[in-house]
């Protein structure tokens, strides 16, 4: 997916994702050439340092629950991946493999909340 930044917003949104993406240094900005409409056009890309100690590979069970009890600096590890999920929808870009997480970290907040629920009436 790329978005096309007009020249007058350039700087302004250059900013704003730097300071969003840039921030824990998790990224290597990259300038690539990708092409659209058969047109070929310079566009920023933010790579992944595998390296990172915020980089972490670990089993799809783990990861369900730490998305849905962990917040940052920008909110919530959940409210994230829905806006995420929602603004691929929106782009008629949706990625299967993250709809299929977003419902699987919805389901293990709605069985917490239950078994919350559940504890409570018990006592």
């Amino acid at each position: 997916m790329a978005i096309d930044i007009s020249a007058e917003q350039r700087k302004e949104v250059l900013s704003y994702l730097f300071e969003r993406e840039m921030r824990a240094h998790v990224y290597t900005p990259t300038w690539v050439s990708i092409a659209i409409d058969g047109r070929v056009t310079p566009a920023l890309t933010f790579i992944v340092k595998r390296e990172h100690r915020q980089f972490v590979c670990m089993p799809e069970d783990e990861m369900v629950a730490i998305i849905a009890s962990s917040a940052g600096a920008n909110g919530s590890n959940f409210e994230y991946l829905e806006n995420t999920v929602h603004a691929l929808h929106e782009f008629g870009v949706p990625d299967p493999a993250l709809d299929a997480l977003h419902r699987r970290v919805c389901t293990h907040i709605d069985t917490a909340k239950l078994t919350t629920a559940a504890k409570s009436a018990a006592a």
